[in-house]
C-alpha cells in the first residue's frame, strides 16, 4: 500500500480543521470530534462521517485565537502554515500550536462584556 493510505488520521480530537462541504460548495472550519476507524473517516463537529480529502488544516492568513498557558487565556493569532509531520500550526505568536489550542476568534461584543463583568467584579 502507498504511505498515503489513512489508516491513521492526521489531525487528533479536538483539532481546529476545514472541511469541504460540498452542499454549500466551500471550505468550513470545525473540530474533529475523533476518527473514525470502522470507516476510516473523520468524525466531525458539522459531518459525522467526513471523508479524508475533504478535511484540511485552516489556510494561511486564518485569523485564529490561541490558548496559551503563559498567558491564561485566548490570544489573537495568525495561520502562518501547517507541519504536517508534527501535526502542528505554524502562527505568528507560537511556532508550534497544538490544533487543540486553537478557536475562531470569539464576537468582540462577548470578550466586551466579559471584560466589562470582570470590571465590575474588581470594584
Amino acid at each position: 500500500g502507498s504511505p498515503q493510505h489513512a489508516s491513521a488520521p492526521l489531525f487528533p480530537d479536538g483539532s481546529l480543521v476545514l472541511y469541504y462541504s460540498v452542499s454549500q460548495g466551500r471550505w468550513m472550519p470545525t473540530r474533529v470530534v475523533q476518527w473514525n476507524t470502522e470507516h476510516n473517516c473523520y468524525h466531525l463537529e458539522c459531518q459525522p462521517l467526513a471523508v479524508v480529502d475533504k478535511v484540511a488544516a485552516l489556510h494561511v492568513g486564518t485569523p485564529v485565537e490561541y490558548w496559551s498557558n503563559t498567558m491564561g487565556g485566548w490570544v489573537p493569532a495568525v495561520i502562518h502554515g501547517f507541519e504536517a509531520a508534527k501535526c502542528q500550526y505554524v502562527t505568528d505568536v507560537q511556532p508550534q500550536a497544538d490544533p487543540w489550542k486553537l478557536q475562531l476568534p470569539q464576537e468582540p461584543q462577548a470578550q466586551q462584556q466579559q471584560q466589562q463583568q470582570q470590571q465590575q467584579q474588581q470594584q
